[in-house]
């Protein structure tokens, strides 16, 4: 910032920045709040006064409204600094943070926050190794880890600097003044640092701060973050731009009337200016609000056939008579929530709240649970100790219309049943003091019976939303089940997820044995050569019948394996000589450690289904829900008498209620 009409404390400059940094378009941003309120040179004695400490960070107890404002003021321009930093990470930029190392700054909780969230480096930066012969340390917080390269610390022996706390300079200024601006030094070491953030090059320009803004790009309307709509009910959407699937848009006219009327009155401009203002009048003037009135009036009279009664009926601010119209024109299903509060809002003390039929409808409550109504005599504590703020606030209700003023015979004799609750006055620093009254501990919250709920996800919705346990292992297996040649990679990753789960469950690494010795046994391919050219076919092959050569003439990969040829077996150089020989073409089986594909012998396939079995033993049917595929009823797994009783197959590989069916063979 290089002006003063550049102030953070102006909203209608903050604002925008915080626009511009959340928006992705800053790669790096530098912040170095002003230290004089923070500066621990202030308590040293003799020195200024100092106006906050490292115990009392919002200002010392007794400071005058001009001294609190100063206080005040540093802490908004850190904390706002704090938050454009931390909205440029955010958006994927860089940020760095300076004041000096033993600023009080950094004993802020926003700043603790940001560093802890970005994992930042906090570099100390000695002005002596930047050509200052002065004791001072900077310290430099920063996302971007090449700033490194800055930190360097004073090599020197103790008192070797000229002091600048608490000394004064020629024109009777404090020197530590003058240490707010950075060595020459030091400033084209840190541009020097964050050069490779940038492209460069060859004409820079200047802009100006009001230009920037027209870096925020526009947010495509099918780009992210897409919004969520909850309408905190079963049949709501707040969102009708695009209405809902299979709905009717009813009031798509009054909505697109309404839309036009706002923009005639300017009426976002005049919302933020009302905003900004923090002015308790209202948005809307009397002949506004009646023009809004007469186009709902136009959609009901159509809709419903007879005129809107706009009245407002006493101790309440709502025109009920309009509302239940508007939700019989709509076809709310909510049918009696207007109705019933025109006959007063029921409390659900005698059970008269309708249901709305909407949310799920709630249990019945046993009449003998009910408990009896309480007549508290006495305030909570809160409310005790503040005698005048809680007068105040009753009053204030009182004016408002929102409390009435009976005497407890008179209550008695008005209602059936009278309980007194207890008063709480709750003070929050910068918030104006709240009144609260505990209706629980009279006996009437409990007794109030609410005939519908909601339910709050819990850890179940939350579990039943991950995928099933085992259900990656079982992804891994089922491939390796199917009959045929299988994928090698496929074999490989099966086998380094049950090497992971055997370490668990070491009983079962030896069921892995076949599967590594398929790795290791590739299949057989068909490869052939000329008759006269099977003698020349030895000094290509090892002692172990491995090709060390391709022989003439055909595509034999080194390092294959040669299995048999024309159906005979070949196990050494000797067994060449068995093959007959005719004037066809001489077919071998080769086998290709190379080969993307193996195929799975049967005590592989044996132990994959097995360890599917036990993967899913986990799983317990209450016999009503619906099973996963592999536990349907006509689920059957096959063994032999002796493989039943060998010890791999243990009973635990079933679910405890399994049944077993012997079919004794003929």
């Amino acid at each position: 910032m290089l002006a003063s009409e550049h102030d953070l404390l102006d909203d209608s400059v903050f604002e925008p920045l915080l626009r511009l940094s959340f928006s992705g378009a800053v790669t790096s941003a530098h912040a170095s709040p002003p230290c004089r309120e923070y500066s621990r040179c202030k308590l040293i004695r003799p020195g200024p006064k100092p106006l906050r400490t490292p115990e009392h960070l919002a200002g010392i107890p007794g400071l005058s409204s001009s001294e609190q404002e100063r206080v005040d003021a540093s802490r908004t321009l850190m904390e706002r600094a704090v938050e454009l930093l931390h909205a440029t990470y955010k958006a994927g930029g860089h940020f760095s943070l300076e004041n000096p190392a033993n600023s009080m700054l950094w004993l802020e909780e926003a700043v603790r926050i940001l560093l802890q969230k970005a994992n930042a480096d906090v570099l100390v930066v000695a002005a002596c190794a930047y050509g200052w012969d002065i004791s001072k340390r900077w310290a430099f917080a920063t996302s971007f880890r090449d700033m490194q390269r800055l930190a360097k610390d004073c090599s020197h022996a103790e008192g070797s600097h000229r002091p600048v706390a608490g000394v004064r300079d020629e024109s009777g200024g404090y020197a530590s003044q003058q240490t707010s601006e950075f060595p020459a030094k030091l400033a084209e070491a840190y541009v020097s640092a964050a050069l490779p953030l940038f492209s460069t090059c060859e004409n820079p320009l200047d802009v100006q701060l009001s230009q920037l803004y027209q870096l925020i790009p526009a947010k495509g309307r099918f780009d992210m973050p897409f919004a969520h709509q909850d309408g905190a009910g079963i049949y709501s959407v707040p969102d009708w731009s695009f209405p809902p699937n299979g709905t009717v848009d009813r009031l798509q006219q009054v909505r697109h009337a309404l839309t036009q009327k706002l923009f005639e009155l300017k009426a976002p401009i005049r919302l933020r200016e009302h905003v900004q203002a923090k002015s308790d009048s209202p948005l809307f003037s009397e002949g506004e609000i009646e023009s809004f009135r007469a186009i709902f009036s136009e959609f009901l009279v159509a809709t419903t056939g007879r005129p809107v009664d706009w009245s407002v009926q006493p101790f309440q601010p709502y025109t009920l008579n309009a509302l239940q119209q508007l939700s019989e024109a709509l076809e709310d299903p909510d049918d009696t929530l207007f109705a019933c509060l025109q006959s007063g809002a029921p409390t659900g003390y005698f059970k008269d709240i309708p249901r709305s039929g909407v949310f799920v409808p709630a249990p019945e409550v046993s009449t003998s649970e009910e408990q009896p109504l309480l007549e508290c005599q006495e305030n909570w504590k809160g409310a005790r100790e503040n005698p005048e703020t809680l007068e105040s606030l009753i009053q204030e209700e009182l004016d408002n219309g929102y409390l009435e003023e009976v005497t407890l015979e008179e209550a008695r004799s008005r209602w059936p049943e009278v309980a007194v609750g207890k008063l709480n006055v709750v003070i929050v620093p910068d918030k104006n003091p709240r009144l609260t009254v505990d209706e629980t501990i009279s006996g009437v919250n409990p007794a109030c019976h609410i005939p519908e709920r909601y339910n709050l996800p819990g850890l179940g919705d939350l579990q039943s939303s991950y995928p099933l346990r085992g259900q990656k292992l079982r992804g891994l297996l089922n491939p390796l089940l199917v009959t045929g040649r299988v994928e090698l990679k496929l074999i490989q990753q099966a086998l380094g997820l049950l090497q992971w789960i055997t370490q668990l469950h070491k009983e079962l690494r030896p069921w892995l044995s076949s599967l590594y010795d398929d790795i290791s046994r590739p299949p057989g391919t068909s490869f052939s050569i000329e008759p006269s050219r099977w003698g020349s076919l030895a000094p290509c092959l090892s002692d172990a019948m491995v090709f060390i050569s391709t022989p003439a003439g055909t595509a034999i990969p080194v390092g294959s394996k040669l299995l048999s040829a024309r159906h005979i077996e070949l196990w050494k150089k000797s067994d060449l000589a068995k093959v007959p020989l005719t004037s066809k073409r001489v077919w071998m089986r080769i086998a290709d450690p190379q080969s993307r594909f193996r195929r799975l012998s049967v005590l592989s396939r044996r132990a994959n289904e097995n360890l599917r079995t036990i993967v899913l033993r986990q799983f317990w049917w209450d016999g009503v829900s619906p099973l996963p595929a592999p536990w349907n009823p006509e689920f059957r797994y096959r063994f032999t008498v002796a493989d039943f009783f060998d010890l791999r197959h243990d009973v635990r590989l079933f679910p405890a209620d399994a049944k077993l069916l012997w079919k004794l063979p003929r």
